[in-house]
């Protein structure tokens, strides 16, 4: 068996990159594939996480079977590898004939916020949802009676989603209080030491705020911020973003959306990062497997350590690490945790330490077992619009050529999962291409992007097509982009629509078999077979993983 994978990434599984960057980049956070906490901790709607500094004690709130409200659960696990046990309702004086909900638990584990709303009208307080408080002694004492944070913070409209940050002094909260961008806005108020009293809030600013936001989650060097919104730019109903600043003393940057395959096209929400920055728990309510209307997921989060984006890890890495030694650097700092701690220092070489002379391992996989037939998975999002991700199979080309395959059967892990031939002016995500394929459900299509990293052009379609089917591609060498489809390679037709299409290219190009599976959930399998190229190409093939990588601007 030929195995054809050069272009590799970090992590076994699927994988989404967030460039997180204020002025400058930051080292790649590399999130592993969401995975549900399953049914101990998932039952009806489960929402709002927080978890403890050590990683073994969660606090959520649910409406599962026999609490008649939004209650406050709580769930332990051994060790950070073990399953949490099934939660525990935390009960009165916590709970009560109203909902709670949104908890956030100091670092210390001896302070609770959370928010109980207006839904039984005349148990607030001050408004129509207040921010609260229960302190116990030590994290094997009972919780006591809960606080009202007090006028200061909470008004007569809705004060609720409360995240406190690690040294105790700063809380943020979503508000719909006036003064704000738009309805629903983050705040923030600080005070001196533990023993103060809350400030008077701040608004986090229109950079931050656009009028949809809430549930945020500061990091535990609060130089992340983690939330929801729905302002432009996002993939659904809601998504996650987030927005960094260098120093607590500087404004927040511009917000980054997490992308595939933490958002998509249903809502996401309630992001909390663990204290070691290892993973990140969310809210969801249409990822499959599904235990409730909405269950909380999570993802591991690690650096990338290939500084010189080689696939290997390896003396070159470590020179350039020494060279920004002593240094602010944000892109090569990667220790103690995945976000770095504002030096370049020993803790980012034990991080790199770990890693060492290791090859990094892709995600798709492009075989030749048996002599022509070739096998390809995949677990990608789309090539489409600007989405451009896809496992791909190719050889070098230079000047015209022509590419014809056979799509002897594929996965249905989506209607518009698509299997076909391409002609590719790069391997980087944007790249210029023509692209001519078979889906599941959505027949045989024709498509391109003739600018680089514009949006794809052409979509002509012929419905009822599937798997066994022929696709052809052939460019001139000057731009020209013509593309057919057959039943039994013998009788050629266009793609309805459209059979030529236009894209300026260079010279030296890439062609060769692409597949995306459309669910980032599910990997997709599609064979190939009587694969044939003409032209000026290269005798070997190689494969890579194009933009599974997820680079956010």
């Amino acid at each position: 068996m030929k195995w054809f994978n050069v272009n590799k990434m970090i992590l076994i599984g699927f994988v989404a990159v967030v460039v997180l960057c204020v002025g400058s980049a930051k080292a790649d956070i590399i999130f592993g594939r969401p995975t549900n906490l399953g049914p101990n901790i998932n039952s009806d709607g489960t929402d709002g996480l927080t978890i403890s500094k050590d990683g073994l004690e969660i606090f959520f709130f649910s409406d599962r079977p026999n609490s008649p409200t939004w209650d406050l659960f709580t769930s332990v696990r051994k060790t950070t590898s073990d399953e949490w046990e099934p939660a525990i309702n935390l009960g009165s004086p916590l709970n009560s004939p109203r909902s709670e909900g949104y908890p956030s638990l100091s670092a210390d584990g001896l302070e609770l916020y959370y928010t109980a709303p207006y839904w039984q009208a005349g148990w607030t307080e001050y408004g129509k949802a207040d921010l609260w408080v229960s302190r116990r002694s030590s994290v094997s004492e009972a919780w006591g009676s809960p606080q009202n944070l007090g006028g200061i913070i909470n008004t007569a409209f809705h004060d609720t989603e409360p995240s406190i940050s690690q040294d105790g002094l700063e809380l943020y909260f979503s508000s719909t209080r006036p003064g704000g961008y738009g309805e629903w806005n983050i705040w923030v108020t600080t005070r001196m030491t533990k023993d103060d009293p809350w400030q008077e809030p701040t608004n986090l600013g229109p950079t931050v705020n656009s009028g949809t936001e809430g549930t945020p989650n500061i990091s535990c060097d609060g130089l992340v911020l983690f939330f929801c919104s729905g302002r432009p730019g996002g993939y659904g109903e809601g998504d996650i973003w987030l927005t960094r600043r260098k120093s607590k003393t500087e404004p927040w940057g511009e917000p980054i959306n997490l992308g595939p395959p933490v958002n998509d096209l249903n809502g996401q929400w309630a992001p909390c990062l663990s204290h070691d920055g290892s993973t990140l728990y969310f809210t969801d309510h249409k990822k499959r497997p599904r235990y409730g209307y909405f269950d909380v997921w999570q993802m591991d989060a690690s650096p990338s350590i290939d500084f010189n984006g080689d696939d290997y890890i390896d003396m070159e890495d470590l020179l350039i690490l020494v060279e920004h030694w002593g240094l602010d650097e944000p892109m090569y700092d990667i220790g103690p945790t995945p976000w770095g701690d504002g030096i370049i220092d020993v803790q980012d070489l034990t991080i790199l330490g770990e890693h060492l002379f290791k090859e990094v391992i892709s995600i798709g996989s492009f075989t030749e077992d048996p002599i022509g037939v070739y096998t390809m998975t995949d677990r990608s999002v789309d090539v489409y619009g600007s989405a451009d991700q896809f496992h791909f199979g190719y050889k070098t080309l230079t000047g015209p050529g022509t590419i014809v395959a056979r799509i002897e059967s594929m996965t249905n892990t989506h209607l518009w999962a698509k299997a076909g031939v391409m002609i590719r002016e790069t391997r980087d995500a944007g790249s210029k291409h023509a692209f001519v394929f078979v889906t599941p459900g959505k027949g045989v299509h024709f498509q391109g992007r003739s600018d680089t990293s514009g949006e794809t052009v052409g979509y002509a379609q012929q419905t009822g097509v599937t798997a066994p089917h022929w696709v052809r591609l052939e460019w001139d060498g000057q731009g020209n982009f013509t593309a057919a489809h057959s039943p039994d390679g013998s009788t050629w037709q266009s793609v309805v629509g459209g059979a030529s299409m236009s894209i300026s290219m260079n010279s030296d190009v890439h062609i060769g078999l692409a597949l995306c599976s459309h669910n980032m959930a599910e990997m997709c399998e599609a064979v190939f077979t009587d694969v044939a190229i003409n032209g000026s190409v290269g005798s070997e093939w190689a494969s890579t993983d194009i933009n599974i990588v997820f680079r956010l601007p």
